[in-house]
């Protein structure tokens, strides 16, 4: 390699190579792969890290999986996205944009914090007519318990002040603009998921009180080709609340 090095070199200076062939030949950079450009491609404020990524996916797969073993409809939101994605006996059947909180970025830990809650939750009823201002309805059952102990947390760690609640009336709910909102739409909301009428219409015929529903930060494509086996599973330094999280799905 020296020898191959000091030849280039030797060429360069009596000008039958370029100076730039000693750079493409000896400092050339590695390939980035698909994960890297990936979180490159996300906005610096979601903080993408592999092991939030591994969190999610392992959250994905096993939420697809129980929806496929159970017959069962699912919801998957991904925030970054702007999707929310209908699985029924673990297929894809719709994919709808969304339009998220003033901050989409980061999980909710408070009321009018403006942050749509991340990790698995349950649509706890189902509101139309005079029981929505908002068209039509499906409450998500935030705060969990799992919101709960992380609120306290933050409240022991003085990151939240004493007076302030941990809020609720978490929806996915109509009158969005039908388009996304880190394109022609809007992030208006307090932290609700909201969709155009007509999506929603279709939305509210298909699922039912009691359906799954998992929201993430972030994902990519990649999943679908990630092979997840244990040595895949991250291990819960990752995340504290990681197998709550996959318990509250089979339930």
């Amino acid at each position: 390699m020296i020898k191959k090095y000091l030849a280039i070199t030797l060429f360069s200076l009596i000008g039958i190579l370029p100076p730039s062939k000693i750079v493409q030949e000896n400092f050339s950079q590695p390939k980035k792969s698909g994960l890297e450009i990936k979180f490159e491609s996300l906005d610096e404020r979601y903080h993408a890290n592999i092991g939030d990524y591994l969190v999610f996916t392992g959250q994905i797969k096993n939420a697809i999986e129980t929806s496929r073993k159970n017959k069962s409809p699912l919801i998957i939101v991904d925030k970054s996205e702007y999707k929310l994605q209908v699985y029924n006996s673990g297929k894809l059947t719709d994919s709808f944009p969304i339009e998220l909180g003033a901050n989409p970025f980061d999980d909710k830990t408070k009321e009018w914090d403006g942050c749509t809650p991340e990790g698995f939750y349950e649509i706890s009823s189902k509101k139309s007519g005079k029981a929505t201002a908002f068209y039509k309805a499906l409450l998500i059952n935030y705060p969990n318990e799992e919101d709960k102990i992380k609120f306290e947390k933050l409240k022991l760690e003085g990151k939240i002040k004493k007076k302030e609640l941990i809020g609720g009336d978490i929806e996915i709910h109509g009158y969005g603009s039908g388009f996304a909102g880190n394109k022609e739409g809007y992030n208006w909301t307090a932290g609700c998921i909201t969709l155009s009428n007509d999506k929603m219409d279709l939305l509210f015929s298909k699922i039912d009180e009691g359906t799954k529903i998992l929201i993430v930060k972030y994902k990519t494509e990649l999943i679908s080709d990630f092979n997840l086996s244990s040595s895949h599973i991250p291990s819960h330094k990752y995340s504290p609340y990681y197998l709550d999280r996959n318990q509250h799905l089979q339930e």
